[in-house]
């Protein structure tokens, strides 16, 4: 029969600091991944293309790329008009920018710089 193996005091303690160091690695580890999927997120997220018609008061203009972030002037003018937020688009999408969905967002967005309410 086997004898039970005994373990000191120190034994113990060096065991369990070890167990809360991987913890802790672990831990840190799984941090890090998730800063790095949410980076990528907020680098594909923020690379658009406005393709709706220059807003000259605000220094929009069309087919303007936008990366990371949007600048005050392109911040208020969502504020004023805010069909122009659904006109920015991923760049990957520019394609679809023929399609009738924003072509009607233009052509509205279009009207109502202009005055023209009804499209008169």
């Amino acid at each position: 029969m086997a004898k039970p193996v005994q373990k000191n005091e120190e034994d113990i303690k060096n065991e369990i600091t070890e167990e809360v160091n991987n913890e802790i690695i672990e831990e840190g580890n799984n941090e890090i991944k998730e800063e790095k999927k949410e980076e990528k997120k907020v680098e594909e997220n923020l690379q658009k293309i406005y393709i709706g018609p220059t807003i000259a008061a605000f220094s929009l203009q069309e087919n303007t790329i936008f990366v990371n972030e949007y600048p005050f002037n392109v911040q208020e003018a969502i504020k004023k008009y805010p069909l122009t937020e659904k006109l920015f688009i991923n760049v990957e999408d520019l394609k679809s920018r023929n399609n009738e969905y924003y072509k009607t967002l233009y052509n509205t967005l279009n009207n109502e710089l202009r005055g023209n309410i009804n499209g008169i």
